[in-house]
């Protein structure tokens, strides 16, 4: 008897739903699921499986066939299964096979996907799971309360924290949520969530709330870390929100005055299919705009026009800026999510003086999934037309075909005109390039562009998988055309720049699966309860969990915090570079060196770039050129040392 098969109507036309195949039950009727054709093999108990192209049976059907994400039910305890599947990558031709065999250790369905997975549905139920749990930190608090001689940063300065960073002091612990991942197969007992609407209250504490909480990291049950796994879900490193009924971490936020931490969720728009796109901010109340913190933002056309609620509260921007980041506008590229989801559980973290120092310092604006449809049928790349949305941004993008893009742009533009944007971060994923790295922009200016690398190096020396020499900032890298003949010109950073001039443009591009070395990641200062840095003698690359991906979304933002020398737990005085000039002084040093030295030590950058940075680094005295050329030679060995776990 042949294969049963079973396909459903709303989906990609060639995507199976459920598959038999004699004992054995294929399916991907689920959220994110993508499975095109299953064939026995030469030998019992092994398959040739192949992905649905995206778009695959319609007419914007592309040729990648990349991202899978399946189950398998039917098998026995002990049972060894396996499987070959053929994928592309972009265009045929570049065809490679998977080929993994699978022990099951249980009667219950197995998944398999591409890279840790994180559906549309679960980040819905993860969003719920917040919405329930920050509510009371959604609306300004009463005037009389932003009094300033209400904020916990004018008390006294603890000793040996920078003056700049130590605004806040410690107060009783609140309620627990904690953050953190468990080590995980590629294959996972679990099922997962197909809900596609906003949850309700029963929802958000149902079993796919519990799956969307473990491999995004955050769970509200203990102060401990989250335990267990979900389809490939991250390990170690639990990162605590704010700290837990019994921990006696200090809450740095307090619930009065400038202080007090604000959310909002809100909705941007809605897809080309109805999904929502959803906006997140964070930061605290100090800086708002109006009368008592009053002032809302103003309408834009075409954003937010299908949110129910209220705008979002308005800042200063003497107060502070916005630091925008998104993720998964390309669908298969879940790295990406793992990174934004560390960056989130991190800046919501209570008992952390760094998370609240970034709130004071900046209003995040989160977009977690981009390309929503892509995401819930299960493609790699591109949204359910066929486009490839990161290739849209320049100009004005179409509100009709590509609604995610023109709402983010628009926004984005708002900012910038304000003076308000200082960071764009577009989270991503890379099949080819191990570890993390970032694509950035060449900048006329030569100060504007030393900067952008002095970021970046910030990045390596608080994350042990952050790869600063394999970042690149070409013109090159801005312009060149995909295979599909699309150009980067359109890509989010680099159309930015050019209609902005903005000098933190960056894309982050992580690798599914490893990095091609291991940073040295210093003790932090200030952190004497050792929280910032928990022990870790990793000697080789890691593989990359979900935990490990969250590490590099607090990264992130916490190098934010030392480009503004106002991190009271920085790992600078304990680093090669002893401190913020320190690290701008070895980049100067190295500019001036060598052609071979310089791509040793530094990202690929045009010759022009590297003579404009020449000069901006010009005014730099002789002794601190001297230290940093001393400490060249040692900045070679970091490519294998001893890291912490956590920024």
């Amino acid at each position: 008897m042949g294969p049963q098969v079973h396909r459903s109507n709303t989906r990609a036309a060639l995507c199976i739903e459920i598959l038999q195949v004699g004992k054995f039950t294929f399916r991907a009727d689920f959220d994110s699921g993508n499975l095109n054709s299953v064939e026995p093999g030469a030998a019992p108990n092994e398959f040739m499986l192949r992905t649905n192209r995206d778009c695959g049976g319609t007419a914007n059907e592309k040729a990648t066939r990349t991202w899978f994400y399946f189950g398998v039910h039917g098998h026995t305890v002990g049972e060894l299964l396996t499987m070959t599947l053929k994928v592309t990558y972009r265009r045929e031709g570049d065809d490679f096979q998977l080929r993994f065999s699978h022990r099951f250790e249980s009667e219950e369905e197995a998944l398999f996907a591409f890279a840790i997975p994180f559906s549309y549905a679960q980040n819905c139920e993860l969003l719920d799971h917040l919405d329930a749990l920050m509510q009371p930190y959604t609306v300004m608090p009463p005037p009389y309360e932003l009094d300033p001689a209400k904020d916990p940063s004018t008390a006294p300065q603890p000793p040996g924290v920078p003056s700049a960073a130590s605004r806040f002091t410690p107060r009783t612990p609140s309620p627990a949520m904690s953050a953190s991942g468990g080590t995980g197969p590629v294959a996972s007992r679990r099922v997962p969530a197909a809900s596609i609407a906003r949850g309700t209250a029963a929802g958000v504490g149902s079993p796919a709330a519990a799956v969307a909480r473990r491999n995004s990291g955050i769970s509200s049950d203990t102060g401990a870390p989250a335990l267990g796994a979900a389809a490939g879900g991250g390990g170690g490193g639990g990162a605590s929100f704010s700290g837990g009924a019994g921990s006696s971490a200090p809450s740095y936020t307090s619930d009065e005055g400038p202080s007090r931490l604000y959310y909002r969720r809100q909705l941007l728009t809605r897809s080309l299919e109805g999904r929502r796109i959803e906006v997140i901010t964070i930061t605290d109340c100090a800086g708002a705009a109006g009368a008592g913190g009053g002032e809302l933002e103003p309408p834009l056309p075409g954003v937010f026009e299908h949110d129910p609620g209220p705008p979002a509260a308005t800042f200063s921007p003497e107060h502070k800026k916005v630091f925008f980041v998104s993720s998964r506008v390309h669908p298969g590229e879940t790295p990406a999510t793992h990174m934004f989801n560390g960056l989130l559980a991190f800046l919501l973290r209570r008992t952390d003086p760094r998370a609240a120092a970034l709130r004071r310092r900046f209003v995040f604006k989160l977009v977690p999934i981009v390309n929503a449809d892509g995401v819930a049928v299960g493609n790699y790349r591109t949204d359910t037309l066929g486009q490839n949305l990161n290739r849209y941004y320049l100009g004005t993008p179409d509100e009709q075909t590509q609604p995610a893009v023109f709402a983010i742009k628009a926004l984005l533009m708002h900012y910038a005109q304000q003076g308000l944007l200082q960071y764009y971060i577009d989270l991503h994923a890379h099949a080819n390039k191990k570890g993390v790295f970032i694509f950035g922009n060449t900048l006329e200016d030569g100060e504007a562009h030393l900067q952008s690398l002095i970021y970046s190096r910030l990045v390596a020396l608080n994350n042990p998988v952050f790869d600063f020499v394999g970042c690149n900032f070409t013109e090159k890298n801005m312009s060149r055309a995909d295979k599909d003949g699309a150009s980067k010109e359109g890509a989010g950073r680099v159309a930015l720049y050019r209609e902005t001039g903005l000098t933190h443009l960056y894309t982050i591009e992580a690798n599914y699966n490893t990095s091609a070395r291991v940073n040295t990641v210093a003790p932090a200062s200030g952190d004497h309860a050792g929280r910032a840095s928990p022990p870790c003698n990793r000697r080789f690359p890691p593989k990359f969990t979900a935990s490990v991906l969250q590490g590099v979304g607090r990264a992130i933002a916490v190098a934010a915090l030392d480009m503004e020398g106002a991190n009271p737990w920085t790992r600078l005085p304990h680093s090669e570079h002893r401190s913020l000039e320190g690290v701008r002084s070895w980049i100067s040093s190295v500019l001036r060196a060598a052609s071979e030295t310089r791509a040793a030590h530094l990202p690929p950058m045009s010759d022009a770039a590297v003579e404009a940075m020449r000069a901006a680094a010009a005014p730099a005295t002789a002794s601190g050129r001297s230290s940093a050329s001393g400490r060249l030679a040692r900045a070679s060995g970091a490519g294998i040392a001893t890291a912490a776990t956590g920024p």
